[in-house]
């Protein structure tokens, strides 16, 4: 009986101005609902544009072609099709990659640094699932074999990329950080270092100084910098936190499926690294 006469009193409000109200509130919010997921959809109606910098063999751009690289590719396997939106690929140094972020040319890019300055214009994701290790490459001659403390450094010039972040530990007047600003900044860079110009070349992860000392074919050192692990992070333009939040449950799931670092070893493993002939 009480059952009944729950009925009763929902349909009289229903009947009443009172249950036009209700009927108004929740029509009022399924509109908002529907607005806002054609929101997202029409964001994305024309596909995901991802810009990227040269970081190789993460990230391998070519001028005029899509980029390659083991990030390009772990993405393309385990993180766009469940994105299930079609992407395009944009390369540039890492000074126009930060203005195609800022203005929102683009939407995404899978691999960066994330600092205090950086936060305030763009969204990161929830975890960095990438880490690289500082080094620095020179030439076998050089009298440096390796870093111990920040004045084994001094004196030297060490290239590296234009807006590129680099750790504290390079941060000292005595040691001369000359930023270039072409695409292919690390392959210019390590002809500045055979021809002289330059002490040192700064790279953010060994890997990538040892694919840049194959390619260039002459004599070097690898050498570890006693600094913390370099966190990389997908990042997101403003007003893409409906992006990275599904991102952010992808890619949870596909970085404990999928382990990043063995795939990358099995893509160094496969890749032809093309010498330079310096």
């Amino acid at each position: 009986m009480a059952e009944k006469q729950s009925v009763i009193r929902v349909s009289k409000a229903m009947a009443t101005g009172s249950g036009h109200k209700y009927i108004k509130e929740v029509a009022l919010k399924i509109s908002l609902i529907i607005v806002l997921i054609s929101a997202s959809c029409s964001a994305w109606a024309s596909g995901l544009d991802i810009v990227v910098f040269n970081v190789a063999p993460f990230i391998i751009t070519k001028e005029g072609q899509e980029p390659g690289g083991g990030v390009v590719e772990y993405y393309k396997q385990f993180i766009l099709p469940k994105l299930a939106v079609e992407s395009h690929w944009k390369t540039a140094n890492v000074a126009r990659v930060i203005a195609e972020l800022k203005s929102k040319s683009a939407q995404m890019i899978p691999l960066l640094a994330r600092t205090k300055e950086r936060e305030g214009f763009l969204l990161f994701a929830d975890t960095p699932y990438i880490l690289f290790d500082p080094t620095i490459v020179v030439l076998e001659k050089s009298a440096l074999k390796k870093v111990d403390t920040q004045s084994d450094l001094y004196g030297l010039s060490i290239g590296w990329s234009l807006n590129g972040v680099y750790p504290d530990f390079l941060k000292h007047p005595q040691i001369k950080i000359i930023e270039a600003t072409m695409l292919d900044w690390e392959s210019s860079n390590m002809k500045l270092l055979a021809s002289g110009r330059l002490d040192a070349v700064y790279f953010s992860s060994p890997a990538t100084a040892l694919y840049f000392a194959k390619w260039a074919n002459v004599p070097v050192r690898i050498l570890a910098l006693p600094t913390p692990h370099i966190k990389l992070y997908a990042a997101f333009a403003l007003g893409q936190e409906s992006l990275r939040d599904r991102y952010n449950a992808i890619a949870r799931q596909a970085f404990a499926e999928h382990n990043f670092d063995t795939f990358m070893k099995e893509y160094i493993r496969q890749i032809k690294i093309p010498a330079g002939g310096l």
